[in-house]
């Protein structure tokens, strides 16, 4: 990433955006961009065709012209100016031209606020109207949009003032915690407005946005150092399971060896009782299960006959006697459990007392947020998790790390008395529920690949990820499939990287951590076991320097390295 100054800002610009404005060392804006998004909701590809930066030590100026491709396609193209003052200001202008006939349901530009500098913090919202509303960014994650019909924002970071100008189109903020991404997103154009949109060739985008920061900022300086410190508090870990691969090809015995011998909690499989040869599916993924000597975790996708779907179900399992550690029961065709569905659950549990009954969704926090239930008896809420709801880089999906504490934090809070599952946890995306077309909810295979999934930058997000969700108090986790292109072996049976980082989290007996914190969470952080062993790794591509506690000399990590570090 190029580091720019804009007087005392410093600003990051990477791929045609900005990012991590910060003053005094704290981060004010995390990224400013446009994005162009189709009548799924996907974001299609942008090239930079051109590029003229002038950069000097207290300013910049940057001009380029890029495209959006889908398909193959040049379909829309920008002329995009970006500059930087001496007095702290900065502007991002745009015009855009359609190339061809497409839907879309966004086309423009979008501000992401930082959570952690954010949240709870005033701010004035001027509306196009010319009315003014004070208000705060929300701590829990808002089930709506808190800020509509923007012209501008003020708010306070650090005891300063800073405000961003939108023109060209209304622009309004909602809480992108709703997916797991850890920022709020004050975006174009306002989602009451009917979508997707018809754009014919030759329709034109024109946006501007305007930061600005006060003169001076009182700086302290910038310390790069990276140090892991322990506090007082001390974590159990939850369990860990993980889910089955999609298809029907049995479970080759190298894979099942292997997954059986990481010690695992559970095995996740998804059950549809309407189906007309449920019964053998089902049964299929039980023999999987004894292979691997898992119990199962089993998502049951109901219908409005769902007492007779139930009993079917229930019957089998008592009459095979089948190890059912939990069941999250949700609607066939709806985004949560509906509220019958959630009271019959609790008449089960007389036949299946060994059983865990749980409410949620397959779908991310924002259902839960959105579909809120009277459910005081059930034993838990689920719902899945992916990093990669509306950015795709590296960066970003360790940034959104910071969000799954704060989904398991609002969670509990909606359901104070309720245990919080994640399952599952993907690197990309499963479903789409808000697609045009209801054959495209289900992701094909290319589009829940992700490639790093075989790569140690995977390994190194999901220790993130155990740390922070562990940290945050949730009580069960399920991770990716057992093999293949979404899983933690190859088809083959040669473990991924993060097959590796499982085994060395759950290889320890003593199941707790201590909380920690690192300075620097974006490049390094680590797991402090209870016995006093730790995982230390490193998200970057570039080798860090990493001090644990107190410890004078720093540990070295290569690019995307996890070191054991024995007691």
């Amino acid at each position: 990433m190029l580091q720019l100054r804009a007087g005392h800002l410093r600003v990051g610009y990477e791929n045609g955006f900005l990012r991590h404005i910060t003053a005094g060392g704290q981060e004010i804006v995390r990224m400013l961009y446009f994005a162009l998004r189709d009548e799924n909701w996907a974001t299609l590809q942008h090239v930079i065709r051109e590029d003229a930066r002038t950069v000097g030590d207290d300013s910049f100026h940057i001009a380029y012209h890029s495209v959006n491709r889908k398909d193959g396609r040049d379909v829309f193209r920008w002329q995009a100016a970006l500059e930087g003052k001496a007095d702290g200001t900065i502007t991002f202008e745009i015009h855009g031209e359609a190339l061809e006939p497409q839907l879309k349901n966004r086309a423009g530009f979008c501000a992401l606020h930082p959570i952690h500098e954010t949240a709870g913090q005033p701010v004035t919202v001027h509306h196009v109207d010319g009315t003014y509303t004070a208000g705060q960014f929300p701590v829990l994650i808002d089930p709506v949009n808190p800020f509509k019909d923007i012209k501008s924002l003020l708010w306070t970071t650090g005891n300063e003032a800073y405000s961003l100008s939108f023109d060209g189109d209304t622009f309004e903020t909602e809480d992108q915690r709703n997916w797991s991404d850890a920022s709020f997103k004050t975006f174009c154009t306002p989602s009451a407005k009917p979508f997707p949109v018809a754009l014919k060739k030759g329709d034109h985008v024109f946006q501007k946005i305007t930061f600005q920061a006060p003169s001076q900022v009182a700086t302290a300086p910038v310390d790069d150092t990276i140090r892991i410190t322990a506090n007082t508090q001390t974590h159990s870990l939850p369990p860990l399971g993980i889910g089955a691969a999609l298809g029907d090809t049995p479970l080759p015995l190298a894979v099942a060896d292997q997954v059986r011998s990481l010690g695992l909690s559970h095995y996740r499989v998804e059950v549809t009782p309407l189906a007309v040869d449920w019964v053998t599916a089902f049964s299929r993924q039980c023999v999987i299960a004894s292979q691997m000597d898992l119990p199962l975790e089993v998502v049951l996708s109901l219908s409005a006959d769902f007492k007779i779907e139930l009993d079917a179900f229930v019957q089998l399992c008592l009459q095979n006697r089948l190890q059912v550690k939990s069941i999250l029961a949700v609607g066939n065709g709806s985004l949560a459990t509906p509220q019958p569905l959630a009271d019959y659950l609790l008449t089960l549990k007389d036949q299946m007392p060994k059983t865990k009954f749980g409410i949620g969704t397959n779908y991310a926090f924002h259902q839960i947020n959105q579909h809120r239930l009277h459910a005081p008896a059930v034993d838990f809420v689920s719902f899945g998790l992916h990093p990669q709801e509306h950015a795709f880089d590296n960066l970003t999906i360790v940034e959104n790390l910071e969000a799954q504490r704060d989904v398991v934090a609002s969670a509990q809070a909606i359901y104070p008395h309720t245990a919080v599952h994640l399952s599952p946890i993907t690197l990309r995306k499963r479903l789409n529920p808000y697609a045009a077309d209801p054959k495209n909810i289900v992701m094909s295979e290319q589009d829940r690949t992700d490639p790093r999934q075989r790569t140690p930058f995977c390994a190194v997000w999901t220790l993130g990820s155990i740390k922070t969700t562990t940290q945050a108090g949730v009580a069960s986790l399920t991770y990716y499939q057992t093999h293949d292109r979404q899983g933690i072996i190859s088809a083959e049976g040669a473990p991924y990287p993060v097959y590796v980082a499982l085994q060395n989290v759950l290889k320890h007996k003593i199941k707790k951590i201590r909380g920690s914190h690192s300075s620097h969470p974006l490049i390094a952080d680590a797991l402090l076991f209870d016995d006093g062993a730790c995982l230390v790794w490193n998200y970057t591509d570039e080798v860090q320097r990493v001090f644990i506690g107190d410890n004078a000399k720093p540990l070295t990590l290569p690019p995307y390295a996890i070191v054991e570090i024995n007691a």
